[in-house]
């Protein structure tokens, strides 16, 4: 889900807070990225001046299906705060990871950035004998990955998974596309993602 907000201005910097955040959020101020918030850290280290654009993507990490936590809302539940002031306007928009495969046919893709980078990475892997596999993404930190437009599910270095299962149907003899959407950056001298057979 991406939140997006403008700080008025202009005005001197204060602390930026997100009241009632459920999960993970990557913020970033007029398109640089200023931090990652969780609901145990909900304010930014550095203090935010207006005007300023803040953008807001927010990963649901799950549901808790037990307990007094039980059906909890998800994403910013209580709102933005610039040092006290509630910031209104906050315009909220989901990414259908069902519908992604559509909307990458629009995304300009370029050269490798020279050191890990959060974005979308698109590759080829050539398989001689496709049959079930695993994907091994070592140095990668945390997002979504697809095999021939076929969504395997997320990574995430904390684990604890290690690889994730490609099924062999979705294989296919010869050349593979795979795309890898790195939501943190990764360590930069990183290997290449590996496809071993089961």
């Amino acid at each position: 889900m991406r939140y997006t907000v403008d700080v008025p201005g202009p005005r001197q910097p204060y602390p930026l807070t997100v009241r009632g955040l459920r999960d993970l959020a990557v913020v970033y101020v007029d398109g640089e990225r200023a931090g990652v918030l969780t609901e145990e850290e909900p304010r930014l280290k550095e203090p935010v001046a207006g005007p300023a654009r803040v953008e807001l993507w927010v990963e649901s990490l799950g549901r808790v299906n037990y307990g007094p936590r039980l059906g909890e809302a998800k994403g910013v539940t209580g709102g933005i705060l610039h040092e006290r002031q509630f910031l209104h306007g906050v315009r909220a928009r989901g990414l259908d990871l069902d519908a992604f495969e559509d909307g990458v046919a629009a995304v300009p893709f370029g050269a490798l950035p020279a050191e890990g980078a959060p974005g979308l990475y698109r590759g080829t892997v050539t398989v001689r004998g496709a049959g079930d596999a695993r994907l091994e993404l070592p140095g990668r930190t945390r997002g979504f990955v697809w095999v021939n437009g076929f969504n395997l599910g997320r990574f995430w270095s904390a684990g604890p998974q290690r690889s994730l299962y490609v099924p062999g149907p979705v294989l296919r003899e010869g050349g593979n596309e795979v795309w890898l959407l790195e939501l943190d950056g990764g360590a930069p001298d990183r290997p290449a993602p590996r496809l071993l057979p089961v």
